[in-house]
């Protein structure tokens, strides 16, 4: 009697045993399903951030810190809704990255403070690394070198870096420009110097084609300068012309430059709008269109740290924290007008990327948005 009731108790446990391993293995089963179903295309988690992210054909190049550690990590992205790491790189130092693609070689540029103790304009560093990703698996460094300073507002055209140096995070020496040629990739060249002057600040800046089209400010005024950089050992301006508002970034297209201005309004609350002027004649430049925008100062967003507004066919866009994308119809320059975004729950950690046709954006839960552009 007693070995039938424990036969009976044991078939129960072996049986209710099973059904929760079976269920555990269904479950399972189902968590990764509906993990890679909900998931495709991740690249980061909780733990990590993207700290610049460049897309060049079908790869993607993120620069991010993950388990405080940055990695440089390139991902296959050639099917958009499920994107595969297949290459990763450990970066030398621990400070914000950028980088930037070009063929088969990628520039990382690092920043580190060597002397903690020391004066501030001689303790930051910026290194750069330059990656032959010919084989993306397995991308590999062929130099390195370290320049003083932080570099800032990056720019590149025809094997050729240009970037505002700063000695001191707290701006109390002067900024000034740098080009650097990298037609060689082995043999990276100083080749031109900007300088501003004592009192004064160079911001952000465009180049397109021969020339870069600079914000230069001092404690009374803002200017736009014009500056041909046709032979970077010899930078000539072409004209500085004094700006009416606050300009925060500035980017051309065609015959216009679009600038991006703070404006405050009567209850004292800071606010973004955009200007635009006519520069098919250097000079005189000609206010042509404005607009002023609901967007609050604080909420707008760079892509890839280094633009916060991009222009294509005569579209404005802008990244609104609180909002997503903004798009602009400046197709007639004259009366610019808002119409319909993209809303979106950006990433304000990660940074976003634009190629002139799609914009890649970093979502809250760190997932990979592409947005193609129409005409």
């Amino acid at each position: 009697m007693w070995g039938e009731k424990n036969n009976i108790k044991g078939s129960i446990i072996l049986t209710m045993s099973l059904i929760i391993l079976i269920l555990l293995i269904i479950f399972g089963i189902y968590y990764i399903l509906s993990y890679q179903h909900h998931n495709p295309n991740k690249l980061i988690n909780k733990k990590s951030y993207v700290s610049d992210l460049f897309v060049s054909g079908n790869y993607a190049y993120a620069t991010m810190n993950s388990w405080n550690k940055n990695i440089l990590k390139i991902f296959d992205i050639s099917n958009p809704s499920s994107l595969r790491e297949i290459g990763n790189y450990n970066l030398k130092k621990d400070g914000p990255e950028s980088i930037f693609v070009s063929g088969n070689y990628a520039y990382l540029f690092e920043e580190y403070r060597v002397n903690s103790s020391g004066p501030i304009s001689g303790g930051f560093r910026t290194l750069l690394e330059i990656l032959d990703i010919s084989n993306p698996s397995s991308p590999r460094e062929i130099e390195s070198k370290v320049y003083q300073g932080l570099f800032r507002e990056i720019s590149f055209r025809q094997k050729k870096f240009i970037y505002k140096i700063i000695y001191d995070p707290n701006f109390s020496s002067p900024s000034h420009l740098e080009i650097l040629d990298v037609s060689d990739p082995t043999s990276p060249k100083e080749v031109g110097t900007y300088n501003s002057s004592k009192g004064s600040s160079i911001g952000e800046f465009f180049v397109l084609g021969n020339k870069l089209y600079l914000l230069y400010s001092n404690q009374r005024s803002s200017y736009l300068k014009i500056l041909n950089i046709s032979e970077p050992s010899s930078l000539k301006e072409l004209i500085s012309y004094k700006l009416k508002v606050q300009p925060e970034d500035i980017f051309v297209s065609n015959n216009y430059a679009y600038f991006l201005y703070s404006f405050f309004d009567k209850d004292s609350n800071r606010f973004y709008g955009i200007k635009i002027f006519n520069i098919s004649n250097s000079s005189p430049l000609k206010e042509i269109g404005d607009i002023k925008t609901n967007i609050g100062f604080f909420k707008i967003i760079s892509v890839s740290g280094k633009k916060s507004i991009y222009v294509s066919n005569g579209y404005v866009y802008i990244l609104d924290e609180s909002y997503g994308l903004r798009i602009i119809n400046a197709t007639n320059p004259t009366s610019p007008k808002e119409i319909v975004g993209e809303p979106f729950e950006i990433n304000r950690s990660s940074k976003n990327f634009f190629n002139e046709k799609e914009f890649y954006l970093m979502n809250k839960t760190g997932s990979l948005k592409i947005i193609k552009l129409k005409n």
